[in-house]
């Protein structure tokens, strides 16, 4: 079977799987499939996880900046 990402979901369906070119099987069209939308997965875990990680770097920073303003202005 082919394990190129690059490999699009239509190509689950039109292209060969095995590679002595017989004709695909259910189970070799699923299995496909599910390298795709694991693969999806995956990628979308990693994009919404970098996400968050900036927001909470982001918004400690914040919180921080705001206590450092209030023990300022109540020491002053």
């Amino acid at each position: 079977m082919k394990g190129s990402p690059d490999v699009s979901v239509g190509e689950c369906v039109s292209q060969p799987l095995r590679s002595n070119g017989s004709a695909n099987t259910k189970q070799d069209i699923s299995i496909c499939f599910a390298k795709h939308i694991s693969m999806y997965f995956r990628n979308m875990w990693k994009y919404y996880r970098n996400i968050w990680k900036y927001f909470v770097v982001r918004i400690s920073a914040l919180c921080v900046a705001i206590e450092r303003n209030i023990y300022e202005s109540r020491n002053a």
